[in-house]
């Protein structure tokens, strides 16, 4: 019997150890070191350390490739996308009042649309010259719209522009879920069911813009919904309805 046991412990600890080494294993690059260095950059951004690192491997090797430089991505992560607002306008507040050029922020990545457009109009931002070095991104078919299901891909002024595409979902307990009696959720209206209730979990709204916009994008869903069933009175145009 304790010949057994000692066996299944050395898998568990192996499993371990290899659950332990996996990242680095499976790491496409060094992350250069600040001493090592040629260029620093310095970015604010509510990402996690995964996406991070992704992208600090990236960037530093497609740097080195164009400029045969060593660059340094400094990330500073005060929060959510509420504490890196609050952060940047305490930053910039100060600065204001010193009359400072800036406040030493080189990147703000991620956050979302509200927190760029909150910032632009306030002058934080300077104009981004992708759009004029690289025209051919955003136009023609194959180009980067100016707006995909409703919302905005870039700043129609071109002081900011979004990196990528994600998508939400929902993620549950499959042993949960049959305790509960119920289906798998394959909508939000599912989530409505009051057997949920005290049983979803999710980030506070008003700190994670992700979130955020999960929320405002099932309200959108909501109002297109509702659209598309609505009775128009005879004589009426859709857009009077």
């Amino acid at each position: 019997m304790m010949k057994k046991f000692a066996k299944k412990e050395v898998y568990v600890l192996l499993a371990l150890l290899l659950i332990a080494m996996a990242p680095l294993l499976l790491r496409r690059g060094e992350v250069v070191s600040a001493a090592d260095a040629d260029q620093h950059l310095i970015v604010i951004s509510p990402h996690n350390e995964t996406i991070k690192r992704e992208f600090s491997e990236a960037f530093a090797e497609y740097w080195k490739e164009k400029t045969g430089k060593l660059v340094y991505i400094d990330w500073r992560t005060p929060g959510g996308s509420s504490e890196v607002r609050m952060v940047l306008e305490g930053a910039f507040r100060r600065a204001d009042e010193r009359g400072d050029d800036g406040v030493g922020i080189d990147v703000l990545f991620g956050g979302g649309d509200y927190l760029y457009k909150k910032m632009a109009k306030a002058g934080r931002f300077e104009k981004l010259q992708v759009f004029e070095k690289h025209k051919e991104w955003f136009t023609g078919k194959n180009g980067i719209p100016a707006t995909f299901t409703g919302e905005n891909c870039y700043d129609p002024e071109h002081y900011w522009v979004g990196v990528c595409l994600s998508e939400f979902g929902i993620c549950y307990n499959v042993d949960g879920i049959k305790k509960l009696g119920l289906k798998p959720p394959r909508t939000w209206d599912d989530l409505g069911d009051p057997r949920y209730f005290g049983r979803i979990a999710l980030a506070d709204p008003m700190k994670s813009g992700s979130v955020a916009r999960a929320f405002e994008m099932l309200i959108q869903q909501k109002i297109h919904d509702q659209l598309a069933v609505l009775k128009r009175r005879a004589g009426e145009t859709h857009e009077d309805a």
